[in-house]
């Protein structure tokens, strides 16, 4: 198993978030597992590499494709040992990329005020792009890159940089919006009457009746709900979700499948997955936190990354280990031990957002704790090598890094804070 699989135990798979936050699955498992990575870097290397994204993200022609060597080296700096043959569309790129920007600025906030300018909440970027909240959702596709940000004495919200929207209004731009008039409503209308008895819930019932009038989706879905808020429609309503499909929904989301999908095949609503995936991800981490304060609970299987970690990122770090980074990361679990607790059997959204921040901050807690043992394993690697880290070949280092590294976690896995001092000679 490798260092990036065994560090990932304590942060927890990745959640659907509340509603406004939801992001479409990674469609390149490539990206996903690049995704992943970023998870554990310090957070001057998350900013780099979104940054890089970012801008990767204005120069991709949705049209074309691109090789994996060529992604990762446009976001990583450097180029993976074993070649990957695959090659990534231009439009699910793009997609992934915004995904993995909205996802991973959860660790490294885009500034408030910072040089890029203050961001814009999701309600002004609707107004200027004559849109509703609701439908950014899909423009993100098209490359309208989210960033989380904290505005001063407030929850984290998503906002997008003026820079960014300023781009996307030049480079993509939108179609009028659909105006629907009395004859066209009463007839989406009376599509759904004949049509309700062969759907099981309202996401299905609007796909058919949008694929039927030529309509988009939140359009038909917004009509039928306002003709049953009115009383003149009964829709359909889907079956409840059992506890065996909960567990082959976070199954499904696991392997990448989108929302939508595994609703679809489960023949419940999406907003039901999300909920069996906050509640099955929930039981999970009440078994992380049952164990001793700082040791990470070993996870379930997941399919090997595409990707190694790239272990080289512990060298060269101006890190020093202190017994307090143990005493934070203790904290950090009895933080996270108090948001489970707060949390009701069906956690709502933002009781799991605050199980997620806490988790981010016990990662981060590990991967501080991982970087402060680089000088011992730079001194390993040379008694091993016979001369200085400087002068062994990065393909021999890539090789060699990842066992110790392996070393160093289990050593830290095993480390009661009582004995906080002794983790670099232990290591």
């Amino acid at each position: 198993m490798d260092s990036s699989r065994r560090v990932a135990r304590c942060s927890g798979p990745t959640s659907p978030g509340a509603d406004v936050a939801r992001h479409r699955a990674f469609r390149s498992r490539v990206l996903a597992d690049l995704h992943r990575q970023l998870a554990f870097a310090p957070e001057s290397t998350q900013r780099k590499r979104l940054e890089s994204a970012e801008a990767l993200v204005r120069d991709l022609d949705p049209d074309r494709g691109y090789p994996i060597d060529f992604i990762v080296f446009k976001l990583t700096g450097y180029r993976p040992d074993d070649t990957v043959a695959d090659v990534v569309p231009g439009a699910a790129l793009r997609a992934d990329l915004v995904t993995m920007i909205q996802l991973a600025s959860r660790g490294c906030l885009l500034p408030w005020d910072g040089p890029r300018g203050r961001p814009l909440d999701l309600e002004a970027v609707a107004q200027r792009l004559g849109r509703s909240k609701r439908a950014l959702r899909g423009l993100r596709e098209r490359g309208l890159v989210c960033w989380w940000t904290r505005p001063p004495g407030e929850a984290p919200r998503l906002g997008c940089p003026p820079d960014m929207l300023d781009w996307f209004v030049k480079s993509a731009p939108l179609e009028p919006v659909q105006r629907l008039g009395s004859n066209d409503r009463a007839t989406i209308e009376d599509l759904a009457r004949r049509c309700s008895g062969d759907h099981s819930d309202l996401a299905a019932l609007s796909r058919a009746v949008a694929t039927r009038t030529g309509n988009t989706v939140d359009v038909v879905r917004g009509v039928l709900r306002r003709a049953a808020d009115a009383g003149r429609l009964d829709l359909p309503r889907g079956r409840r979700l059992q506890r065996r499909d909960g567990t082959l929904a976070v199954r499904g989301w696991r392997r990448g499948l989108a929302a939508a999908t595994i609703g679809r095949k489960l023949d419940v609503t999406v907003p039901s997955v999300h909920r069996a995936l906050r509640r099955e991800q929930l039981a999970r981490v009440r078994r992380l936190v049952a164990t001793p304060p700082i040791q990470p609970a070993q996870g379930p299987p997941t399919e090997p990354p595409a990707l190694r970690w790239d272990t080289t990122l512990v060298l060269g770090t101006e890190a020093s280990f202190e017994t307090s980074m143990v005493h934070g990361a203790a904290a950090a679990c009895a933080t996270l031990s108090h948001c489970v607790r707060a949390c009701s059997s069906r956690p709502s959204g933002r009781q799991w957002e605050a199980v997620e921040d806490a988790l981010q901050r016990l990662t981060r807690q590990w991967w501080g704790m991982v970087l402060a043992m680089g000088p011992v394993l730079e001194l390993a690697l040379t008694q091993w090598a016979g001369r200085s880290v400087q002068n062994v070949p990065l393909p021999v280092l890539r090789r060699v890094l990842p066992g110790l590294v392996d070393a160093a976690i289990d050593t830290i896995a095993k480390l009661s804070p009582d004995d906080a001092v002794r983790l670099p000679d232990r290591t």
